[in-house]
């Protein structure tokens, strides 16, 4: 690895445990008793500590271990969790990025991080690191010193050393209990041993090992027993300490069963279970094993244990199992792909998709009989294909949560005011780069929330409502769609004022009459804000333009329901990936068109008697409605007479049916989307364009700007 190589790997693993930082920071806040999160945080700061020493990054190293020492003495209890170490501990993760930062040859300042330091060790005893700091702070250093003697470690293989320390594995104890006759006299419950035991990790009951008889007094007898498994990091001793009241009257046996992860531990043998526990010895073992059968069998024939041991160590050794393949899956279970790598990839499958459709054509004219099956055969490996490459570029939307979480924070606090964050439906998955994409609007859209939905605390409680307002960032599935809510709690949208502002704005003629719905969009319009005055929050007009613009730009919708007094929602609808889409192949004089399938409703045909009997208005009776439709040929100005029978696809824009007008409906088609180029970027109509089977081009159409513009020219004609 080159220099440059391996300092995009550090950042790229860096960023990855800043988030992971900030994610954990904001859960403690919520729960700062809980140790396992402490440690969490300790843990990121530690291996940013570390992962910078060994990759010679000493600034951000350095600072990450002054971080770390103040951590420490939280999760020993020396210092406890407050709003004031999450803000600083907050802003400690910051300047760490902006570290990061800066060794892409930006300027950092020291002075920030001094005193970021300084303010952590003001939270406890830090006396001697103040001194530090102040020596360096007068020295004018531009790098922070380290506050203890203690060295940074610079060896790669001294920091995996270091961390195998401070980060105990998991380790999965087999823990047998053999009550004695005086344990159930003496008020012994075994039933009260499993939560003890399940504080120190996951505590697993290995059943069917004559429970019974352990839960009833009057059958216990010596060879009565249960066994446990006890997955912990804290050790064995520690599951002595909880077993020690018991000692006296049970007998105790703890085994170490293997690690939890791909260690040097690995599958647990039945006899080797035994063996550990007593239950056989190694010469009866051994004599047993060169009667080659199963091994179960042959020791309870030979009277070595009883069919009730044998059966306890069987569970155990599946369970062993499941516990270390989870593990190791878990430990493997991603692979870091260069972003371009993967997009190249999908490039290569949607050439692939279209020589496959080529192929099927070229089959199907040849009619030839030994032909058809591995042409199938190709068409169903290519579609195999290009499901499972699109699901490697789905990824979860939770992971741009954690961020928002942190937005509402630090706004709500800015603001003076009381909001809580709350998500739901992180496992949905969206294409790669919707996502991306998608971080800047609802960015925008939280901030409005807070800024102009949700009240003061007073104003609130006033109201009738609680201080603490809420957000909800909820995202689902539906349909070939995904499903994204913003939803507050606050004040709602005052549809008069929008109006009035857009009036003055010009936005709106001051006669129009205007639905509740095109009313509430209005707040999309450019340049529109019904902020009394501008801050640095919001107020220009601008944020909510960005929001729409960029959701039209990866083909959603946006909708905004609203109720006064009582809060507003905007649902955004998304297309679960850009890069292939099913569409419905047609045809206008000698081009083709693709019109995306999901907003397909129906296809119906259009006479020249249907357009003599509404002379000429460009409407048609479907059943009880009347449908509006656009003429495809008169939108592209294509030359050429037009058919005495047409054909109307009937596609639903903006929750209304419209229909598109054209020669011939061909069928479905899967479309691979390719951009259009520079020379059609103002193409007006039109999202894109296919290659179909026989290497002709398909214009892939724009519905709901073909529908706006149509509606656009029928207003100004009136």
């Amino acid at each position: 690895m080159s220099g440059n190589e391996y300092a995009e790997a550090f950042r790229e693993e860096a960023a990855e445990l800043l988030a992971e930082l900030e994610t954990s920071l904001l859960e403690l806040e919520e729960s700062p008793d809980d140790k396992k999160l402490v440690g969490r945080v300790f843990r990121n700061m530690h291996t940013l500590k570390g992962s910078g020493s060994m990759f010679g990054f000493d600034d951000v190293a350095t600072f990450a271990h002054q971080v770390e020492t103040v951590l420490d003495k939280v999760r020993n209890g020396d210092i406890p969790v407050s709003k004031t170490l999450i803000d600083l501990t907050l802003e400690a993760r910051d300047h760490i990025k902006k570290l990061l930062e800066s060794l892409g040859g930006g300027e950092i300042d020291a002075e920030s991080g001094l005193a970021i330091i300084a303010a952590m060790n003001r939270l406890g005893d830090g006396d001697a690191s103040a001194a530090v700091l102040a020596e360096a702070e007068a020295a004018g250093s531009a790098t922070v010193q380290p506050v203890s003697t203690e060295p940074v470690v610079r060896e790669a293989a001294v920091a995996k050393d270091e961390a195998a320390r401070e980060e105990p594995r998991l380790v999965h104890y087999l823990v047998r209990l053999e009550p004695g006759p005086d344990f159930f006299t003496g008020g012994g419950d075994i039933a009260a041993l499993v939560p003890e035991l399940a504080k120190l990790g996951e505590c697993t009951v290995l059943a069917e090992c004559c429970q019974d008889r352990v839960t009833r007094q009057e059958a216990c007898d010596c060879d009565s027993f249960v066994d446990f498994i006890v997955s912990t990091a804290a050790g064995e001793n520690a599951i002595r300490d909880v077993l020690i009241f018991v000692e006296s009257s049970c007998k105790v046996t703890v085994t170490e069963g293997g690690a939890g992860s791909d260690g040097e531990e690995g599958h647990k043998r039945l006899g080797e279970i035994l063996v550990e526990r007593g239950d056989i010895t190694a010469e009866g073992l051994n004599r047993a094993l060169s009667q080659q059968r199963p091994l179960g069998e042959i020791l309870v024939e030979n009277e070595l244990t009883s069919p009730l041991r044998v059966e306890s160590a069987l569970v155990a050794q599946r369970e062993l199992d499941k516990k270390q393949n989870a593990a190791k899956a878990a430990a493997s279970e991603s692979i870091r792909v260069a972003a371009d790598k993967l997009d190249r990839l999908i490039d290569l499958v949607g050439e692939l998709v279209v020589t496959q459709a080529r192929l099927s054509e070229i089959a199907s004219a040849i009619e030839h009989p030994g032909l058809a099956e591995p042409v199938e055969e190709v068409e169903r490996l290519t579609a195999e294909l290009r499901d499972s490459v699109l699901n490697v570029r789905m990824m979860a939307i939770g992971i741009t949560f954690g961020k928002f979480r942190r937005l509402v924070r630090d706004l709500s606090s800015e603001l003076g005011k009381e909001v809580r964050m709350v998500t739901s439906g992180a496992e949905t998955e969206l294409d790669k780069t919707v996502i991306e994409r998608l971080s800047e609007p609802l960015i925008h859209l939280i901030r409005n929330c807070i800024d102009h939905g949700i009240e003061a605390p007073a104003e609130r409680l006033a109201k009738g409502k609680s201080a603490e307002g809420e957000i909800r960032l909820i995202a689902s599935y539906a349909g070939a769609q995904v499903l994204i809510e913003v939803i507050d709690d606050g004040r709602g949208i005052d549809s008069d004022k929008l109006f009035a502002k857009a009036v003055e704005k010009g936005v709106v003629k001051a006669g129009a009459e205007l639905s509740r719905e095109e009313i509430n969009n209005l707040i999309f319009a450019p340049g529109l804000s019904t902020a009394a005055k501008v801050s640095n929050v919001s107020g220009r007009g601008v944020g909510m333009d960005v929001v729409m613009n960029t959701i039209r730009g990866l083909k959603g919708k946006v909708v905004v329901a609203s109720e006064a007094g009582r809060g507003t929602t905007i649902s955004i609808r998304l297309p679960l990936t850009l890069a292939i889409i099913d569409g419905l192949l047609v045809k206008a004089g000698d081009t083709h068109f693709v019109l995306p399938l999901e907003q397909v409703e129906e296809c119906v045909e259009l006479s020249r008697e249907d357009i003599a009997r509404f002379h000429g208005r460009r409407v048609l009776q479907v059943r009880d409605h009347l449908v509006p439709y656009v003429r495809l040929r008169d939108f592209f100005a294509m030359d050429g007479e037009r058919p005495d029978l047409e054909q109307m696809v009937i596609v639903h824009a903006d929750g209304d049916p419209v229909g598109m007008v054209l020669d011939n409906v061909i069928g479905e088609h899967q479309t691979v989307i390719k951009s259009l180029g520079w020379v059609y970027r103002n193409a007006e109509g039109l999202s894109g364009a296919t290659i179909l089977g026989n290497g002709e081009v398909a214009l892939i159409v724009d519905v709901a700007t073909v529908v706006k513009q149509a509606r656009d020219a029928e207003a100004a004609s009136v």
